[in-house]
């Protein structure tokens, strides 16, 4: 189908940005309506989607009532998530929802189960693992590039200043940022996690109330350990939204940082540039839009997503209880 009938609820700055850099220049998407309480939000979609068709809403019901759109897009703040997929849910609505799904892992079980029920599918947009670099990293950790993977490092330090909901996120770091980087983690190895331990902490001059540092390890099933170092205030040598990452393998070590990979073997020391074409949510929602077709589960369908929230919830309990938590 190259006709889909799209509704985005949330039109915040991401939610804007997922109308100007996806739907509306996506060529499978037609009709778009768009959802959000403030009238301000609305006048800047109906500026953004510019030719593209796009009708507007105050509240999310009264578009299902009049429209039964192919798949729902939900980019609202995280904790009205829940609301807005149980919505979706009930008018049999497809959802792509943006990360976290909940603040919980045990909402984010209940969403599951109330999808599964109702036979809806619930994708989760984990986007990160969807940047070519990643999706090039991967191929070459399957080919055997370093050999048997053994540990990876991984370094993420952004001076990130929000004016939205995040300044009272208790845990802006881990439940916006880190969830990306251990999901990529988990499609990295192929595996899920068997024990996390976490300390977190937020410095004298943050402007978050929340925590917005965080070390964590992490073991995978398999055998490789992860060492995690994550910073939404730091004073300098900022990475790239992806961090810095380090994989040590049996015969040599894989970097991949700002847009650069760099294999070290015993052949010798190779550089290159990964460029990115475009916007990496292209590639969630493409992958959404061939998992329907298809009647499949997407490749962070919510089943597969739970392991990556049940990381986050296991730091955010580590920290709180200074224990190593197993899975």
């Amino acid at each position: 189908m190259n006709d889909w009938k799209v509704l985005q609820v949330g039109m915040g700055n991401f939610g804007l940005t997922w109308l100007e850099r996806v739907l509306s220049k996506h060529e499978r998407i037609g009709k778009v309506i768009v959802v959000d309480h403030h009238e301000e939000n609305l006048e800047k979609a109906r500026l953004i989607a510019g030719e593209r068709e796009v009708e507007t809403f105050y509240e999310a019901e009264d578009a299902l009532r009049k429209h039964t759109p192919d798949l729902l897009i939900n980019v609202t703040q995280p904790n009205h998530h829940e609301a807005v997929n149980a919505l979706a849910i009930q008018y049999r609505i497809p959802i792509l929802c943006e990360k976290p799904l909940s603040l919980t892992l045990e909402q984010a079980m209940q969403e599951r189960d109330r999808a599964r029920s109702s036979r809806v599918p619930l994708m989760v947009a984990e986007n990160y693992r969807y940047f070519t670099i990643c999706r090039e990293v991967k191929r070459l950790l399957e080919q055997g590039t370093i050999g048997r993977l053994h540990a990876v490092e991984v370094e993420f330090r952004r001076a990130h200043r929000m004016s939205n909901y995040h300044g009272q996120m208790e845990q802006p770091l881990l439940l916006d940022v880190t969830i990306h980087h251990v999901d990529m983690l988990r499609y990295f190895t192929g595996d899920n996690a068997r024990s996390v331990s976490a300390r977190g902490w937020n410095p004298s001059w943050s402007w978050y109330s929340g925590l917005t540092n965080a070390h964590l390890l992490v073991s995978m099933n398999g055998g490789v350990e992860l060492s995690y170092t994550g910073s939404l205030t730091c004073r300098g040598d900022e990475t790239d939204w992806l961090g810095s990452w380090r994989f040590e393998g049996e015969s040599g070590v894989l970097h991949m940082a700002n847009g650069q990979l760099e294999v070290k073997t015993s052949a010798g020391i190779r550089r290159w540039t990964v460029e990115q074409e475009r916007d990496s949510r292209w590639a969630v929602l493409d992958e959404c839009l061939a998992s329907l077709e298809e009647e499949r589960p997407g490749e962070t369908d919510v089943e597969d997503n739970l392991h990556t929230a049940a990381i986050i919830e296991a730091a955010i309990t580590s920290i709180a209880e200074e224990r190593h938590v197993l899975l």
